[in-house]
């Protein structure tokens, strides 16, 4: 059950940052979206390690 919400939480999170690195391609301009990305980042990284911890 927490592995399919892992998996989930991933997808979102990869998304988010493709979407992210899209729109800062397209436009040449830092956004906003590429805070979001660095948070979505370390979050996930803690993510992992808890998941590993457990």
């Amino acid at each position: 059950m927490f592995y399919k919400q892992f998996i989930a939480f991933m997808n979102t999170m990869y998304t988010l940052r493709a979407n992210s690195l899209k729109r800062i391609h397209s436009f040449h301009v830092v956004h906003p979206l590429d805070f979001i990305t660095i948070i979505s980042l370390l979050a996930m990284i803690i993510v992992i390690v808890a998941f590993f911890i457990m």
